[in-house]
């Protein structure tokens, strides 16, 4: 805090007025300094040229006290788990909880679907679509049902999505028989290992439409 009686504060200067219609030098004849009282006025002697140094010092110092937004912070099993509902148990061994209810539509066999999706074994996140070594997200798609071939996921996942619809965020726990089995996924994930996988539907395009297209609103089902 500054007292009237202090020393007078020497700021680093601009070139630029603060004040929008008014030149840096009918600001200082104001003679007054905000930092002190109007009855003991300072008065700013300020150079008029910003450096390079100033200039990234003061960049440096608005990032530090930016706050990132939520949605920038990563997606861990904790968080999800936070936000979860209830457990639900499928007859296959596949238990899911869901995290946001979707509203759009709900996938049918032979579909085109659009996910986002993170493996987690235990609580490691093994890999993600919503990030790749810091390139862009990229969501995976396939064919709803598809268990095997071109355009195909793993079953544990597609009987953990049925149900879910566009929008929707799912954490789906999958038994080995389901998911990688005695193999495992090296170097992160044993041999007959349960994995959770965290999946969001992002889109969904009617089996016998042309999944590209952006004109027949058929195709379309989000």
């Amino acid at each position: 805090m500054i007292s009237p009686g202090s020393r007078s504060l020497q700021l680093p200067a601009f070139s630029v007025s603060p004040f929008p219609h008014k030149s840096v030098q009918s600001v200082r004849s104001n003679n007054i300094c905000a930092c002190s009282p109007q009855s003991n006025p300072r008065r700013i002697h300020a150079p008029t040229t910003l450096s390079r140094r100033n200039l990234l010092a003061i960049t440096a110092a608005i990032a530090a006290t930016t706050a990132l937004p939520e949605q920038s912070f990563a997606l861990t099993k904790k968080r999800i788990l936070a936000k979860a509902g209830p457990l639900v148990e499928l007859p296959s061994g596949v238990t899911y909880r869901d995290v946001t209810i979707g509203k759009g539509y709900e996938p049918r066999n032979g579909d085109t679907v659009a996910i986002h999706y993170s493996l987690f074994y235990k609580d490691l996140e093994v890999e993600s679509s919503r990030e790749s070594q810091g390139l862009a997200a990229s969501p995976l798609g396939f064919t709803f049902g598809a268990t095997s071939g071109p355009g195909s996921i793993m079953r544990g996942v597609t009987v953990g999505m049925e149900g879910m619809r566009v929008g929707g965020l799912r954490l789906i726990t999958v038994p080995p028989e389901l998911a990688y089995g005695a193999k495992g996924k090296a170097p992160l994930i044993p041999g007959n290992s349960t994995v959770d996988f965290a999946v969001s539907l992002l889109s969904c395009k009617r089996a016998g439409t042309n999944p590209s297209s952006m004109a027949n609103p058929k195709a379309q089902a989000y």
